[in-house]
């Protein structure tokens, strides 16, 4: 859990905030609240979708 995360080839996984803007260079998120709320709604769906029964 402590250590950072690794690729299949054991290289090191770029941080998320560089993926983030390569993928998504022209998106400017100014207010804080807007991103903290984005980020609950989509843990609360990830989990809820982990609990479905197919």
């Amino acid at each position: 859990v402590w250590t950072p995360a690794v690729s299949t080839s054991g290289r090191p996984l770029p941080r998320s905030r560089l993926v983030s803007h390569t993928l998504f260079p022209e998106v400017r998120i100014k207010d804080p609240r807007w991103t903290l709320a984005t980020m609950q709604w989509g843990q609360i769906m990830t989990h809820d979708m982990a609990e479905l029964q197919f």
